[in-house]
């Protein structure tokens, strides 16, 4: 639900609107597969991507 929150927010900034759809998209790869290889990419790759997003939009903000 967090991820969803900051779609909405980032929809404006479109770098990272992007990486934003691009984590929802693992998200649901996750729920159609949910092997440990892609459970594994994704709590590696998220909270990174997440970071790289919020880190994009705190720079556009200041």
């Amino acid at each position: 639900m967090i991820l969803a929150i900051l779609a909405r927010l980032a929809c404006k900034h479109s770098g990272v609107s992007y990486q934003l759809s691009a984590i929802s998209y693992q998200l649901s790869a996750i729920s159609y597969q949910p092997s440990a290889y892609v459970l594994q990419m994704v709590l590696l790759e998220v909270p990174l991507a997440v970071g790289q997003a919020m880190g994009q939009l705190l720079n556009k903000i200041s």
